[in-house]
């Protein structure tokens, strides 16, 4: 897939937190994981699992 060159509404990036702390780490992950929950319609991932457990290690 290629950029068909339209342009990024950009205004929400200053509300962009970089994660440096543990209480953000969790926060982030369990919103993370909240995203991506078994037998939604809108998600054909399923739940996240141990990909979880990855990304907190990374």
């Amino acid at each position: 897939m290629f950029h068909s060159g339209k342009n990024i509404n950009s205004s929400g990036f200053a509300r962009v937190e970089k994660v440096d702390s543990e209480s953000k780490l969790e926060e982030f992950l369990k919103t993370f994981d909240a995203c991506y929950q078994k037998d939604d319609p809108q998600n054909p991932y399923g739940k996240l699992g141990d990909y979880l457990k990855v990304a907190k290690k990374a």
